[in-house]
């Protein structure tokens, strides 16, 4: 599509979500004005035709994308700006060589965004919110493989390197990734283990999980600190602790 597009600027559309009637003017708008590279609006997650989630920043921030404070980088990304390719519109000139990571099911919305933003581009992100996601069961965010649990693995261990891409001086940026990468783990295995597969599927899936020793030794504290607990990167033993719980429970 990339390759196809003639126009001078490119936006992504899920074919199953909405955008705002006015979200593509108010983005062009903005981007001539005011010499913009990537535009960035706010998101709605809706349920069932219920509202369920808003990902919108406090303040509009307007900036090159090397300059962007530590506080910044994290709103960004805790309100899915910057985890996400649909709700921008993309320079087609920036965009360059950039593509999407081939045969992943997640985590390739956030590496490309990251890759563009790597190059120095002026960045508006809007507290307008003009996307509408659409959350449905049975959808790749819904559910769970070892394919998906192999693209989570790859998805933070790209991402806890972004903070020395961006020169990050302080720490809070990197602390606030391994937290979010330590919570993602956590509702991952949770998943797995409430999901239907058999066990042995599930066994095969922890085992992806957890089988990135680079990974592990980088949040290998802070999973310490959580409900996972230390024994947490052993599949088998993860499903004995399981199965257990739901044993005494019927006793």
């Amino acid at each position: 599509g990339i390759e196809l597009a003639k126009g001078q600027y490119i936006t992504f559309i899920d074919s199953d979500d909405q955008i705002e009637i006015d979200f593509l003017q108010k983005a062009i708008d903005i981007c001539m004005k005011k010499h913009v590279e990537i535009y960035m609006a706010g998101c709605r997650g809706i349920e069932e035709e219920r509202e369920v989630a808003i990902g919108v920043i406090g303040n509009n921030i307007y900036s090159n994308s090397r300059n962007f404070t530590e506080e910044q980088l994290i709103e960004l990304l805790e309100q899915n700006y910057t985890a996400t390719c649909w709700s921008k519109l993309f320079l087609k000139e920036k965009i360059g060589e950039t593509r999407f990571e081939k045969n992943c099911v997640f985590g390739e919305d956030l590496m490309f965004v990251h890759e563009l933003l790597k190059k120095n581009v002026t960045v508006f992100a809007d507290t307008y919110i003009g996307y509408n996601y659409f959350k449905r069961s049975g959808s790749l965010i819904t559910t769970i493989s070892s394919k998906k649990c192999e693209d989570i693995i790859k998805t933070y261990l790209y991402l806890l390197k972004t903070p020395f891409e961006f020169n990050c001086t302080e720490t809070e940026y990197l602390e606030f990734l391994k937290k979010r990468c330590v919570q993602d783990l956590n509702f991952t295995q949770k998943s797995i283990l409430e999901g239907k597969n058999s066990i042995k599927n599930k066994y095969k899936m922890l085992k992806m999980l957890f089988s990135q020793e680079e990974l592990v030794q980088i949040l290998k504290e802070d999973i310490g600190k959580t409900r996972m607990g230390k024994y947490s990167f052993h599949p088998g033993i993860v499903l004995l602790r399981y199965y257990g719980r739901k044993i005494k429970k019927r006793v």
